[in-house]
């Protein structure tokens, strides 16, 4: 009886260190692999407001010859500008505000206004209003970038470059204004001329998001 015994006892003990083992071969595996030290990824919770989202819009912005990345999300009043870098990695989230339905960023740019400083030009339409009149209108915004540095990132609401106005009677017109770079001061750095027959704006950029506007 007690030779029984010992027997399964025996056997119990080399199951127990089989599964011991096991764990050991299984935990030494995690361990290499880096299955340990691995979290969990959390789920990405959209916002519940955005309304719209765009795909992936790929540019290179600080002359690096790597792309960046740009989404664009809308809400019922307000459109995010959201820039990532080469790893797809947010940087910065702008805010453009609309001023009525079917706002958009319709275009954009990237151009570079000298040495070490590159400027993405948005052309953002701000929407319709029917608040007494209609009135549509789309806006420049400017996007600066120094000596390629993406944590030297500057946002400049500038002028509107076109405009269609009805006063519910018989008067509509439409304004289009022509957007151009030149280097009026012979700095060596171009300015961003935005005008038409009535209308002409230069900015001049001083540096650091610094804008001159005459």
């Amino acid at each position: 009886m007690r030779s029984i015994y010992s027997i399964l006892l025996g056997i119990s003990l080399l199951l127990q260190l089989d599964l011991a083992l096991a764990q050991s071969e299984r935990f030494y595996r995690q361990m290499f692999s880096g299955d340990l030290i691995k979290k969990p990824r959390p789920e990405i919770q959209l916002d519940p407001l955005i309304t719209k989202r765009s795909k992936l819009v790929k540019v290179d912005i600080n002359g690096d010859k790597l792309p960046e990345s740009f989404v664009f999300e809308q809400t019922e009043n307000e459109t995010w500008i959201n820039v990532h870098n080469k790893y797809n990695w947010r940087i910065k989230r702008l805010k453009i505000e609309a001023l009525g339905i079917r706002s958009r960023v319709d275009k954009m740019e990237v151009r570079t206004l000298g040495p070490g400083v590159q400027v993405v030009i948005f052309y953002f339409y701000e929407g319709r209003n029917y608040y007494h009149e209609f009135l549509g209108t789309g806006r420049l915004y400017f996007m600066t970038i120094e000596n390629g540095n993406l944590d030297n990132i500057f946002f400049k609401k500038g002028p509107i470059y076109w405009e269609e106005k009805w006063d519910g009677h018989r008067h509509y017109h439409q304004r289009n204004f022509i957007v151009d770079l030149k280097d009026f001061n012979k700095d060596n750095r171009k300015e961003i001329h935005v005008y038409n027959r009535r209308n002409d704006l230069i900015y001049f950029y001083k540096g650091k998001g610094s804008w001159l506007i005459l």
